[in-house]
């Protein structure tokens, strides 16, 4: 009898072992299988970016660290030094926002921080702005099958705050994040690569809130806002090949997106106190 229960606690103690390592090994598989999908995710809308956060990263900090230094990501904000604006949404009614990036610097010791220098406008009023972004994760995708399809391709996310340079108080802050495409023989470049996407790409984007005398509203901009306004509003722009914006929107300042005034022109900047 001794034997017998010896022998069922010991079958026992097997079974339990091997139905751990199975667990164990089909756990690992599925974590295998999230990377590897998560690296072929076609890129999200800035609408949905924050989505990016959770994912895991494709690259492991050393990894990391080692392509912020190699390539000049920093210079990528600056977008032309003929169209600089980054346009965007604030608020439920959707108020256009505008944001000029004057200059961006890494950080030395941190090379996914970068130090901002830049402006903003909204309602016509111009407020200096100084800040951070800080690149924490980085997802490179996997053979695309499309052209130029050895060129590699990634996703940096991360966090920004940018605070106004006169009352140096938080006025927006949220996640941030940034399409690229680098390599030693091209360098790097904003990815816009729109064939090889099931989205428009939205090159980069910052979401998440503007705060103004005690009041925060959620806040929107990326460097191409108009090829992805339809995602956010639904009605955001009217017409075929030659797309305008809603007329709708004109009194929330759309009706000047076109309009050639170089606001942010260090000559003609005049700051609201």
């Amino acid at each position: 009898m001794r034997n017998w229960k010896k022998y069922v606690g010991w079958s026992a103690l097997v079974f339990g072992l091997l139905l751990a390592a199975q667990l164990g090994w089909a756990w690992r598989q599925q974590v295998a299988k999230q990377r590897a999908e998560a690296s072929h995710d076609p890129l999200l809308l800035p609408s949905r970016s924050r989505q990016l956060m959770p994912l895991a990263d494709t690259l492991d900090w050393q990894e990391r660290e080692t392509l912020l230094r190699r390539y000049d990501i920093a210079s990528l904000w600056l977008l032309r030094p003929e169209s600089p604006v980054q346009n965007g949404f604030v608020g439920l009614q959707h108020q256009r926002l505008e944001v000029v990036f004057k200059r961006v610097r890494q950080n030395e010791q941190q090379p996914g921080l970068f130090h901002v220098q830049g402006l903003m406008r909204l309602r016509h009023q111009i407020t200096p702005l100084r800040g951070t972004i800080h690149l924490q994760q980085i997802r490179r995708y996997g053979h695309r099958g499309y052209n130029n399809s050895q060129q590699p391709v990634y996703t940096a996310v991360g966090q920004f705050a940018f605070w106004s340079g006169a009352e140096k108080k938080k006025i927006l802050s949220g996640t941030t994040a940034i399409d690229f495409s680098a390599s030693p023989e091209k360098g790097c470049a904003l990815h816009s690569d729109y064939a090889s996407i099931a989205r428009n790409s939205r090159l980069f984007a910052f979401e998440g809130y503007y705060e103004q005398a005690g009041k925060r509203q959620e806040a929107l901009w990326a460097a191409e806002l108009v090829l992805i306004g339809n995602e956010v509003l639904g009605d955001f722009t009217v017409g075929g090949r030659a797309v305008d914006i809603n007329p709708k929107y004109a009194r929330y300042g759309w009706n000047e997106y076109y309009d050639p005034e170089e606001w942010w022109d260090e000559n003609k900047v005049t700051v609201e106190p």
